[in-house]
């Protein structure tokens, strides 16, 4: 019995044994992998490693892992750790003159960010805690952490989600969501994870990615765009409706198992109760909470059946992915920019305006999209925009095709402000002044109102003859009235005007109040002992309508802040989206008209055009005048128009609208 014992025990330690070596050649080839990662990359003295990949690039004897003064260090090293008993020999060496610290074994090092872990050229110490005086050529020891061991996971594609937010994790085609390390950090080409970043690698320890390595520099060329339901109602849908004109592979982005719907047929992917995709077609039947990638070659074009746009018949180009969420399945298209870019312009600009207003249109377009897949704002659905007017409309009008040639012909090019793109934000037409950005936007982290001013978006006049005060009421009225010459003055809304009675004004209040007010309670607030909170609206909330007290105005002339004031309350309206929301020219009984420059009228126009206006009380109602259609900030489409038949070329016109940027060529 005891001979059995003692040879189950041997058995058992031989097995270990072995494991320990297996698992230590696994771990030490892991590390020389992750050294290799970034020893094999270009450098650049813009790279964001660059002195890191200098010293690995000219050590000598590459086996050893280099240490240097970026942050690619020891954790808290210590002589003899009390915790930690196994020692790592360091060696001080001289390589062209620079002073370095070597590993003699790289199977003994592990890779860790941590800050002001320095060592200073020149001097004789290294300040990973003290370790102590160290002189070239000798060697010294100092202990290490066997806990950070790294897997090594190969990305496709990172779909990064909410990396920079409250449960930091990071997602890819190739990596299951895995969350971060709290001192997780990107090496290699990049120091940050774009959305659509290919060619990176994660390493992880204990499930949690402790670091990444980018393979590649990152190139804009490609976007996510996150598609509404119909009417632009959000980008949660119950089922999706496709079909394609070549067949579609349908993969399931874990498993990797595919099918094939034929062309023409019809493919319906619908939301369940348990949170699920169900998935039919030809004779396709799963279900699955994976994320569903849906391919039909380079000439393929996909075809969304039940989601309605402007015109009938919008075809989407590249690859679509079909995802389960809380609230419901995500749909997002993703492609490449300039493709995108004319499914863009025409849902924003006429094709009337011609080629060089539409080249212009491209540029700013291009550079709002670049700006957006750097900084992602839909980045918690995984992608950088959507299709609506929260980003910019995408596939609203078929005629793609007739616009190619525009967005071809400026591939690539964008404007930075000290080398980043600029937010370059457009509208349809301004009053003759256009609204500076901080007098429009709220700040997204900080919420305040007015934001920060940004150079480049600051409020200006538009081609006027002579310089206007309209820092008062009366003298923004002036010169609304007036309507002088500018270089917008071809749009049918450069002034227009609403006449609506106090009743169809009180409805339509009573009707968007509170749906402001849940959309931004910030921003719609009631006044309530004396000042103004925000707090629910409650039914039947103004009552008779009083009047309108404009509280503050922008530098352009933009209504910033809007009392309504009411027998049942008081609310200050804050913004001018909330203002144009809140007071729609629309009635359900009968008609409101808007009166437009060119003699035209709209009926039940779905928002104010601007908030570039006045109010004037009349028996029994109200007439609303202003000028200019959209936010204000920015360019102006019109204002395109009217500077190319002024001579302006296109260069000076986005100048003008954006000062101070610089038009570069990105790719």
């Amino acid at each position: 019995m005891k001979k059995k014992i003692y040879y189950s025990v041997f058995i058992v330690a031989v097995i270990s044994v072995m494991g320990l070596f297996f698992y230590s050649q696994w771990y030490k080839n892991q590390m020389q992998e992750f050294v290799d990662d970034l020893a094999n990359l270009n450098i650049d003295k813009k790279h964001p490693q660059y002195n890191l990949l200098t010293f690995l690039h000219r050590g000598e004897n590459f086996e050893n892992l280099e240490v240097t003064y970026h942050p690619f260090s020891f954790k808290e090293a210590k002589l003899k750790s009390p915790k930690w008993e196994q020692e790592i020999p360091l060696k001080l060496t001289k390589v062209n003159g620079q002073s370095i610290i070597k590993l003699k074994d790289i199977n003994h090092g592990y890779i860790f960010y941590s800050e002001d872990k320095t060592f200073y050229d020149g001097q004789e110490k290294l300040s990973i805690n003290k370790v102590g005086n160290i002189k070239t050529g000798e060697v010294y020891e100092a202990a290490y952490n066997e806990e950070y061991l790294f897997a090594e996971n190969k990305l496709d594609s990172v779909l990064v989600d909410d990396i920079y937010h409250t449960f930091p994790s990071v997602y890819g085609r190739g990596l299951d969501k895995t969350k971060l390390a709290p001192d997780f950090y990107v090496y290699g080409q990049e120091n940050r994870l774009f959305i659509g970043q290919q060619n990176v690698k994660i390493y992880k320890n204990h499930g949690l990615a402790v670091a990444a390595v980018t393979l590649e520099k990152f190139s804009p060329e490609t976007i996510r765009v996150a598609i509404n339901t119909s009417n632009f109602q959000g980008i949660y849908h119950r089922v999706v409706k496709i079909r394609s004109n070549e067949s579609i592979k349908v993969e399931k982005a874990e498993s990797r198992a595919q099918y094939t719907v034929p062309a023409n047929t019809p493919l319906k992917i619908a939301y369940n109760d348990q949170q699920k995709l169900q998935v039919t077609g030809h004779d396709l039947n799963l279900t699955t909470s994976e994320r569903i990638l849906l391919s039909n070659g380079e000439l393929g074009e996909f075809y969304l059946n039940n989601i309605e746009r402007q015109s009938s018949g919008v075809s989407y180009n590249g690859h679509l992915e079909v995802f389960p969420s809380e609230k419901g399945l995500l749909l997002i298209n993703q492609l490449k920019l300039e493709q995108y870019l004319s499914g863009v312009i025409l849902s924003e600009m006429p094709i009337s305006f011609g080629e060089e207003a539409l080249a212009v249109q491209a540029i700013a377009a291009r550079t709002f999209a670049v700006s957006n897949i750097y900084s992602a704002p839909f980045g918690h659905v995984s992608a950088h925009v959507d299709d609506s007017v929260l980003s910019q409309v995408y596939n609203n009008i078929d005629g793609s095709n007739q616009i190619e040639k525009v967005v071809y012909s400026t591939k690539g090019e964008v404007l930075h402000y000290n080398d980043r793109p600029i937010e370059a934000k457009f509208f349809s037409t301004s009053s003759g002044y256009t609204a500076a950005a901080h007098e429009v936007w709220h700040d997204g982290v900080t919420g305040k109102f007015p934001s920060d001013p940004i150079p480049y978006l600051q409020a200006r006049g538009q081609g006027l003859e002579e310089i206007w005060d309209i820092s008062s009421d009366d003298k923004f009225k002036r010169f609304i009235d007036k309507a002088p010459n500018s270089f917008d003055s071809l749009s049918p809304f450069y002034r227009w005007e609403i006449e609506m009675t106090n009743k169809q004004l009180q409805n339509a209040i009573e009707r968007n109040l509170a749906d402001r007010h849940k959309a931004q309670p910030d921003f719609v607030k009631t006044l309530e002992g004396g000042e103004f909170i925000s707090k629910d609206i409650p039914k039947n909330p103004l009552g008779k309508l009083k009047k309108f007290e404009v509280v503050d105005r922008g530098e352009g002339g933009n209504i910033m802040s809007l009392d309504i004031i009411g027998a049942n309350g008081t609310y200050r309206v804050i913004k001018e989206y909330n203002i144009r929301f809140v007071i729609t020219p629309v009635c359900y009984e009968d008609n409101v008209y808007l009166q437009l420059n060119d003699g035209s009228k709209r009926a039940n126009y779905a928002i104010l055009p601007s908030s570039f206006a006045y109010f004037t009380s009349i028996e029994d109602g109200y007439v609303i005048r202003g000028g200019g259609n959209g936010h204000g900030a920015g360019m102006s489409q019109y204002g395109v128009v009217g500077m190319l038949k002024a001579g302006y070329s296109y260069e000076q016109i986005l100048e003008h609208f954006y000062p101070g940027s610089q038009l570069i060529k990105l790719y």
